[in-house]
């Protein structure tokens, strides 16, 4: 797993809570310039009923600099991932 797959899965992970993209606007070079800036929200109402728990890992799988993006091993770790897998073992009993 890659820095970009990380990134990648953080544009996905906020289109599926959301509805939308991060970079989105009119134009191409402008998503390029906000996608390079890493310059998106998540303010409005689609992010009301989001938990702070999801939002903390897309912001920390979008970072722009692969160094501070968070490694598969640690999208793992994530308290929403950790919190998921335990519903799942707690629904299969």
């Amino acid at each position: 797993c890659k820095g970009t797959d990380v990134f990648a899965a953080g544009v996905g992970l906020y289109v599926l809570l959301c509805g939308r993209p991060p970079f989105n606007s009119k134009s191409n070079r402008e998503v390029l310039e906000r996608t390079a800036r890493g310059q998106y929200s998540m303010v409005g109402a689609e992010w009301d009923e989001i938990s702070e728990e999801a939002k903390d890992l897309v912001k920390k799988m979008l970072m722009v600099n692969p160094d501070d993006r968070l490694s598969c091993e640690q999208i793992l770790q994530h308290p929403l991932i950790k919190q998921l897998d335990d519903e799942v073992d707690d629904s299969s009993l």
